[in-house]
């Protein structure tokens, strides 16, 4: 009864190995891994006190745009989500009544200085992140 105890462990024991190596190789051959690289996106953000003006500086395009006006550590800030495309060094302007919290609350630069701006997005080679502060 005991050998037959350590035999049927055994059999777990390479097959728990197999089963684990078999996991790792295939994972880090995985075609769709690419598509979870971040690519730091080369961009350029103003601000007039009325809109944002947005360049894409990089050579692809930017899709699936999300901006975001003075987000904090866990929380969301001023959201933007845009549906077009922003072209390889084109400029882009978005209006500061288009930023609104979660809570519907919008963007007033009167009450609330632009201090952080990001970019999130989709790229060509990954998803797009750009981060910039103004003093």
């Amino acid at each position: 009864m005991k050998k037959l105890f350590l035999f049927i462990f055994f059999i777990i024991v390479v097959i728990m190995v197999y089963s684990a190596l078999n996991n790792s190789g295939s994972s880090s051959q995985n075609p769709s891994s690419s598509s979870s690289r971040t690519v730091n996106l080369n961009a350029n953000v103003s601000f007039d006190g009325i809109q944002f003006t947005i360049q894409n500086k990089d050579t692809f395009d930017w899709s699936n745009i999300k901006l975001e006006v003075n987000p904090e550590f866990l929380k969301s800030g001023y959201i933007y989500n845009s549906e077009i495309i922003m072209e390889a060094g084109e400029e882009y302007t978005v209006g500061v009544l288009q930023f609104v919290k979660k809570d519907g609350t919008r963007f007033n630069p009167i009450a609330t200085k632009p201090m952080t701006f990001e970019i999130s997005c989709d790229t060509p080679n990954g998803k797009g992140t750009y981060s910039g502060e103004w003093k």
